[in-house]
């Protein structure tokens, strides 16, 4: 009922900033765990980054997209379930040292698009009352497939917004006038110049 009560409420969101932190707010209450990042694929870059890291001031982590523990998450498409990560070599302590945070235990899953492409992984830190369980696992990946689902129309969204900015800017800076009739020779959009022509 969480998991279902969390995927409506983020399914209506289009800013990717926005809901990049209603994720992370989200998965780190359901888990009930200290916090949560999600990282997504750059595939110019080949990395996993994130905007948001939720208790650290950094608003944008990058790293390659086959370090560390959630680099392996996401590289083998499996779910790493670490109880004692300064035990694991995988493990970048550089973090923990920098903040003064102490990383106990870590749940990492691979995100996958509706073709069954890697995007990004979902990573959760430090369960309450110990280590991450095989029902935690469960609603994580229930969980994920709804957040695959979110950040695949917020991406559209701001590719079509980006788009249409684009466009805007070009109709513009143009001097030739540019307009658009519908069926009833009825004009349906104009840029600056017609106005400036007529």
């Amino acid at each position: 009922v969480q998991i279902l009560e969390m995927s409506h409420d983020l399914a209506g969101e289009l800013n990717l900033e926005v809901l990049l932190t209603r994720i992370m707010r989200a998965t780190t209450e359901l888990l009930s765990a200290d916090r949560s990042t999600l990282f997504l694929l750059d595939r110019a870059t080949g990395e996993l980054w994130s905007r948001v890291a939720e208790g650290i001031a950094t608003k944008e982590i990058r790293i390659p997209a086959d370090a560390g523990i959630a680099g392996a998450a996401f590289s083998s498409g499996r779910t790493e379930n670490v109880s004692d990560p300064y035990s694991d070599q995988r493990f970048n302590r550089t973090v923990d040292r920098e903040t003064g945070y102490k990383t106990e235990s870590i749940l990492c899953m691979p995100i996958f698009n509706k073709q069954g492409k890697r995007i990004g992984v979902t990573q959760v830190l430090n369960k309450h009352g110990g280590a991450f369980t095989g029902k935690d696992e469960g609603r994580l990946g229930a969980f994920n497939a709804q957040i695959a689902v979110a950040l695949e129309n917020a991406q559209l969204f701001e590719d079509v917004l980006r788009e249409k900015n684009y466009n805007d800017s070009i109709l513009k800076s143009t001097s030739n006038g540019i307009f658009t009739l519908d069926l009833d020779d009825r004009v349906l959009t104009a840029n600056d110049a017609v106005f400036k022509i007529l």
